[in-house]
């Protein structure tokens, strides 16, 4: 309901006091900022001459240590105030715009003061009147913004529960520092503000959501009892915006103990990364560590292998179809994506206690130092009662002291004479200065050379006692790779435990080991593998864990990470209903997952609204499924998505052209072409190069180009356009039972326009979408 008029020019007043305080604080900041920079960049000219260094004795010594470290904190104390003063400043400059976007007048229980509560997206406390003209979106007070309605309200602190009366609440459009509306509600999130935020256009980056945050997303975000939240949220219900939001929440309720370099998001792609990667510095905070499954496999895998990642795996299952692998190499994928193959190998590691590890030789110019036959018979023979892991550990020291010992055999051989001669003239000056501090005499001579002579040896068998401590003597590769030869499960595992066609899998697998291709679905195991034998790797310090598109993650995958963060909660967003990975078209899903934790562990959430797409995009895509009838959308109006008919190839740019210029008629920038394959794209992309203006969005790229793009469907899930084109509609490209998820997964990229292009039969799947639901063009 709006307010009346002299309420609105009560709030207009309020609004200018407000911005004449915050610009002066802005101003005050600026002035601040400047002389901090110039005090910094004179600190650290004389920072050495304020430090008297005297290390004569050890007294001496100790107060140098002293001066340095003292003349460090000084220092190290005013760049940190300069970073504290530079986000403050950031966030009013933004706050300056809207300082605020909700109110609440709330009476505590046995008061009588009404106070008025103005919520934004971060503090700002006047300390002229010793009055909080804002509260910040995340403290405790604001819950009542987005869970109550004008009554009684009560809402939690860390001293306990507050109860009180509800008297209003209101919500307000600012933009620029103008008043532009302002409603008295209800219900949490007007109607009116959330469809003027909802029906702008979208950018390449993702905005934040704290002014139309719903009670659903609010109950999540605040969620800080559950030891892992799992949320199955519909396709545009603001998942992402969500964890996000969640971020924020901890780092401002746990600030006194949780830094955001503890708080790690896995993402399902780098393009996905760049897109969110605005929203925590919006409102004051650091990002956090950001990274992909994939990233983080690759690096503690190394480069001996080729690593496929997940789209080269769909890629492949994608255009290749007819191929008479394709089978086998699906049967390998669910199967080593299951939490079975997760226990086999447990079962493979206590086999390997008895024998079966495999070991390279360490090798130093052609001479084998420890061949893997030596290592093999230590490592069954010393400690055979010791778990694999001590084992390795063991080796690891044993042969570090062989490579010592082996050292003092190679210091007279005649390539370490032959090296001598190439070492520098400041090496021979150091070996004669240790040497040579009298007369010169025959044996100092000798001692010399016999100085140069480790230093050339130390040097050569440095990379080898690298490669040593890095266990890189344990070839986990082989190891793993044995235990796809025919036979070998059966030693340790059930045989109705593993597929009937494991014969198959095991010969797929080793043939790509031998092409020097790890398939995707061989990285989490061999990656588990690897810690079972080195000891598992802890991440101790991670103390929240966020995934992203958890359909995308197989339980093998997330089984690992409850691993890796022992210490961590964790919080698990995604929609079933865009499972569109090849492990995920077999039983899985939540259920699968949140049967991995222990009973109490687990709260569950749904969010079945839709806010992204307009109500006849949300009812169009809905049915493109038998399971996502829940889906309901938000009530906001557009055109019905749009069937055209392409007659020949030569089509498709003319098409193209026409709704690129009906979407910027209407305001929007962003339009998307979904193909359903990268292969796909490229062909689409020649077509229309040099007849519109688009841009080939590749796995590679780091941040999403701003308007039109082609992409495939893998890459576009978590984002968001204007308007989507899915090309290529027909029989041909959308038929299998597996494609109706990608289907549904590139239509619901759509904000406000969807136009789906056929060449050919149109795909059966439409004939299940209502006619009034569509129109053809």
């Amino acid at each position: 309901m709006s307010i009346g008029k002299e309420e609105w020019q009560l709030e207009e007043r309020r609004l200018q006091h407000v911005l004449t305080e915050m610009n002066e604080a802005i101003s005050e900041l600026s002035k601040q900022l400047s002389t901090q920079g110039e005090d910094l960049r004179i600190w650290r000219g004389e920072f050495w001459e304020d430090v008297t260094v005297n290390m004569a004795t050890a007294e001496d010594a100790l107060e140098t240590v002293a001066s340095i470290t003292q003349q460090a904190q000084v220092m190290s104390e005013q760049e940190r105030r300069q970073e504290r003063d530079r986000r403050r400043f950031h966030v009013l400059k933004r706050m300056v715009k809207s300082p605020y976007f909700g109110r609440v007048d709330f009476t505590e229980a046995g008061e009588t003061d009404k106070e008025e509560i103005y919520i934004g997206i971060a503090s700002y406390f006047d300390e002229k009147t010793d009055a909080h003209l804002v509260y910040d979106w995340r403290a405790p007070i604001a819950n009542m913004y987005y869970d109550g309605m004008p009554g009684p309200v009560e809402y939690e602190t860390p001293m306990g529960t507050v109860q009180g009366t509800m008297h209003l609440k209101r919500q307000y459009l600012i933009k620029d520092g103008k008043l532009l509306s302002a409603f008295d509600m209800d219900a949490v999130i007007g109607d009116t503000i959330l469809k003027e935020v909802l029906g702008q256009r979208s950018d390449t980056q993702m905005k934040n959501i704290v002014a139309t945050i719903q009670a659903e997303q609010n109950r999540i975000i605040r969620d800080d009892r559950s030891k892992a939240v799992f949320v199955q949220g519909a396709a545009g219900s603001g998942k992402t915006s969500v964890a996000l939001q969640r971020i924020a929440y901890l780092l401002y309720k746990h600030r006194s103990w949780l830094s955001h370099s503890q708080v790690l998001l896995f993402s399902p792609n780098p393009v996905f990364m760049s897109y969110v990667s605005n929203v925590l510095p919006e409102l004051g905070e650091e990002n956090i560590k950001q990274t992909t499954f994939q990233k983080y496999a690759e690096h503690r895998l190394g480069n001996a292998f080729r690593i496929e990642d997940a789209f080269d795996q769909l890629e492949h299952v994608l255009t290749h179809e007819s191929d008479p692998s394709l089978p086998t190499r699906m049967s390998g994928i669910w199967y080593k994506s299951s939490i079975r193959f997760f226990h086999l190998l447990q079962g493979y590691k206590q086999w390997l206690e008895q024998g079966g590890m495999q070991f390279r030789d360490i090798v130093l110019n052609g001479r084998v130092l420890v061949s893997r036959e030596q290592m093999e018979e230590r490592f069954y023979t010393h400690a055979p009662d010791a778990k694999l892991a001590s084992r390795v550990q063991m080796m690891r020291a044993w042969l570090l002291d062989e490579l010592e010992r082996l050292a003092e055999q190679f210091i007279w051989d005649d390539w370490v004479g032959e090296e001598v001669e190439f070492l520098e003239k400041e090496d021979y000056y150091q070996a004669y200065k240790s040497s040579i501090w009298g007369d010169p005499d025959p044996g100092e001579h000798h001692k010399a050379e016999s100085t140069l002579r480790k230093k050339v040896v130390r040097q050569r068998f440095a990379p080898v006692r690298k490669q040593v401590k890095q266990l890189a003597f344990v070839d986990v590769y082989g190891v793993y790779q044995q235990l796809f030869v025919e036979g070998m499960v059966e030693r340790f595992a059930k045989r109705e435990d593993i597929p009937t066609d494991w014969p198959n899998i095991c010969a797929y697998t080793r043939r790509r080991f031998q092409e020097g291709t790890i398939p995707y679905e061989d990285i989490t195991p061999l990656l588990y593998l690897q810690e079972l034998i080195y000891g598992v790797r802890r991440y101790m310090d991670i103390r929240y864990v966020l995934i992203d598109e958890a359909q995308d993650y197989s339980p093998f995958q997330l089984q690992v990470m409850r691993t890796l963060f022992p210490m961590a909660k964790l919080t698990v967003l995604g929609d079933w209903n865009q499972a569109i990975l090849p492990h995920q078209t077999r039983q899985s899903g939540l259920e699968q997952m949140t049967g991995l934790f222990a009973e109490g562990e687990v709260q569950q959430y749904e969010m079945n609204r839709s806010y992204r797409s307009t109500s006849q995009i949300v009812a169009f895509t809905r049915e493109l499924l038998t399971d996502a009838k829940s889906v309901t959308p938000f009530n906001r109006e557009g055109p019905l998505p749009v069937v055209r008919k392409l007659a020949a190839p030569e089509d498709l740019a003319r098409k193209l052209h026409e709704d690129i210029a009906a979407i910027r008629a209407e305001g929007y920038e962003s339009l998307a072409v979904i193909c359903k394959s990268h292969q796909e794209c490229l062909q689409t992309y020649a077509q229309l190069q040099g007849h519109v203006p688009i841009t080939l969005v590749d796995k590679e790229d780091q941040e999403l180009a701003s308007g039109v793009v082609i992409l495939p469907v893998y890459l576009a899930k978590g984002i968001e356009f204007d308007a989507v084109v899915i090309y290529n509609f027909s029989q041909e490209n959308y038929s299998r039972v597996s494609d109706r998820k990608r289907l549904y997964t590139a239509c619901t990229r759509a904000m406000h326009r969807l136009f789906l292009y056929v060449q050919g039969e149109v795909s059966p799947f439409l004939a299940q979408v209502g006619p009034n639901k569509f129109t053809w063009m």
